[in-house]
């Protein structure tokens, strides 16, 4: 009797420990899953802000690009050869460049800019030609 008893005892030890251990257990997978919860919020935080930055990012390169294109749009109107194969290449390079970042290069402009544009491409023409003039000029003399 009193090893079964004893026994009685032993199993309602064993029983207490084992309900301890398996709230300890417990305890421990709720603050695990909890701090698992806060990485998770931070991870979609951070990477909600590296999303934004990183469209930003992307409207200043197409901005860029477009901008490029634009001067080489203008720089191609020039009679010199050596200036259309400029104009050419970069037209090239910028669209490489928008391949491989992925961003569709705009070509459209607004008419402020068309006109803006035009108006200076008129100037640099008129100064090129007036170059040329005094160059043939002083060839003259």
């Amino acid at each position: 009797l009193k090893e079964m008893r004893s026994m009685e005892q032993k199993l309602e030890t064993s029983n207490q420990n084992h309900a301890k251990e398996r709230a300890a257990l417990m305890d421990a997978l709720t603050q695990q899953s909890n701090y698992i919860e806060t990485l998770e919020k931070d991870l979609k935080r951070k990477s909600s802000a590296f999303d934004e930055f990183q469209m930003s990012q992307k409207s200043a390169l197409a901005k860029i690009f477009s901008q490029l294109n634009k001067f080489a749009d203008g720089c191609s109107k020039f009679p010199s050869a050596s200036v259309k194969k400029m104009s050419d290449a970069l037209k090239y390079q910028v669209g490489e460049w928008a391949k491989a970042f992925k961003i569709s290069v705009n070509d459209s402009c607004d008419e402020h800019d068309h006109d803006q544009e035009e108006s200076t491409m008129t100037k640099i023409q008129a100064l090129h030609l007036e170059i040329r003039e005094l160059r043939q000029a002083n060839q003259t003399l």
